[in-house]
């Protein structure tokens, strides 16, 4: 019930119906709460969830309290390497970064990339994006050798992809890798 309810939610999120969303996002929070308690991994994925919406509805505050509770949750439950977590901790970068919190967000993309050479090694695409991040940090942090570097690891990091198995992607794929790098 939940997930449909959850899906919903994205369809009215899709459909700018911010309100409808939140009190649908809300529910199932309060009926995840009450099952498992706000300790869970489901709870702070509603939670993560409900933050990216509060961001769409300019929320601000709102988004750094959610982001920051499943994060706690993510690294009680799973440790600081663990692909939720790590995500979780890019969207407070993110956040950080967009909020004036310029050394907050640098801080936590080091943590990011760290974890996630960890879990998914130097060459996977998840990796190549919370790098791309850390660049970005770095940029806005003047920190501009150490971003150029990480651009140049990206973009050359991208262009092996692309030559290596762009090819053997569907039109579907290959149109959504597209769209996923073309700000690259």
């Amino acid at each position: 019930y939940l997930k449909l309810t959850i899906n919903l939610a994205s369809i009215y999120r899709d459909m700018k119906k911010y309100d409808e969303a939140e009190k649908i996002y809300l529910q199932a929070i309060e009926i995840k709460q009450k099952k498992l308690g706000t300790g869970h991994p489901d709870y702070a994925h509603l939670k993560r969830g409900l933050a990216g919406l509060y961001w769409e509805m300019g929320k601000n505050e709102l988004v750094e309290k959610n982001l920051v509770s499943a994060l706690d949750i993510y690294v009680r439950k799973f440790g600081d390497k663990n692909s939720a977590t790590t995500a979780t901790r890019s969207d407070l970068a993110t956040y950080y970064r967009v909020n004036g919190d310029k050394t907050k967000a640098l801080e936590y993309m080091n943590t990011v990339v760290d974890a996630d050479k960890a879990i998914y090694g130097e060459n996977h695409p998840e990796y190549i994006k919370q790098l791309e991040n850390l660049a970005i940090a770095q940029w806005v942090n003047n920190k501009n050798t150490e971003a150029s570097a990480n651009y140049k690891v990206v973009l050359d990091k991208t262009s092996a992809y692309i030559d290596d198995y762009f090819s053997t992607l569907s039109e579907t794929e290959k149109t959504k890798f597209w769209d996923k790098i073309l700000p690259r």
